[in-house]
């Protein structure tokens, strides 16, 4: 256990460093303090905790997938961080809590990581915010483009979001995805590279057809393996009235576009 100088804190994995999250909720009740009918859970179980303590206790709750309980020794109390599935625990847990907050108890700790592991299954972490997307570049606006392709092939059914990709931080390898479509986010994200002069417009409009098609034919599990491009897919991709153009010249061409090596310069002139 941790020395009372530094912040106490259970975790459900010992790796890694702490999660961060804003509080959800704040409850400070003083031990004193008389129960009223209009107290919140977390209100309830601060003041059961400060009863237990001696002291007053501040609860901070969180939806943290990492550190499910911390705490730290204030001049106002003791602050306490902990997950809020702590709120529908029973009896003997919330003994636990006063047990493991107050002496560093040994027993409480694996009380509560078993606890935490029972419960944490019913805590899914929730999806990550989708950042923004760039879609106008400096040669092509994916999002006229896709408006244009979904007028004119999808009936203005397609519905999703476009933009360029991040620029990538690893140096280009000898393959790399052209496009991308997230299902649960519904966007469309487009390599950098193809934003170039040396890029044929029919090619641009290629790629984001074909990714468009994603959202028109979602993945089949074939043989126990997910398919992602059916024969039903791969047939409307051929419609593309510019489609064997585009093969073509993504054989001749793609390559050189992606994986140009820029020459070094030459060497300076000691004198």
């Amino acid at each position: 256990m941790k020395s009372s100088a530094t912040p106490l804190q259970l975790e459900l994995f010992a790796s890694g460093p702490p999660e961060v999250t804003k509080p959800l909720k704040v409850a400070l009740i003083n031990s004193m303090q008389a129960l009223s009918f209009q107290e919140l859970p977390s209100q309830v179980l601060a003041r059961e905790l400060s009863a237990r303590l001696g002291f007053p206790v501040c609860l901070l709750l969180n939806s943290n997938q990492r550190t499910m309980l911390s705490c730290k020794h204030k001049a106002a109390g003791l602050e306490v961080r902990m997950h809020r599935m702590f709120l529908s625990a029973d009896l003997r847990t919330r003994k636990a809590l006063g047990d493991y907050l107050g002496r560093r108890c040994k027993r409480a700790s694996r009380q509560l990581n078993a606890f935490i592991r029972e419960q944490l299954p019913k805590f899914p972490s929730p999806p990550k915010a989708a950042k923004p997307l760039r879609a106008l570049g400096k040669h092509y606006n994916l999002q006229e483009i896709f408006t244009r392709l979904n007028q004119l092939y999808f009936d203005n059914q397609i519905v999703a979001s476009v933009g360029w990709a991040q620029v990538p931080k690893r140096k280009a390898r000898s393959s790399l995805r052209l496009g991308v479509y997230e299902h649960e986010r519904k966007q469309i994200r487009i390599h950098p590279s193809l934003d170039s002069p040396e890029v044929p417009p029919f090619y641009v409009d290629f790629v984001v057809f074909h990714e468009m098609l994603h959202q028109r034919f979602a993945p089949t599990e074939a043989s126990a393996r997910r398919c992602l491009h059916s024969r039903a897919f791969r047939a409307h991709e051929k419609s593309f009235p510019a489609f064997t153009l585009a093969m073509a010249w993504e054989k001749a061409k793609l390559n050189q576009v992606l994986f140009r090596r820029t020459p070094k310069p030459p060497p300076a002139d000691k004198g």
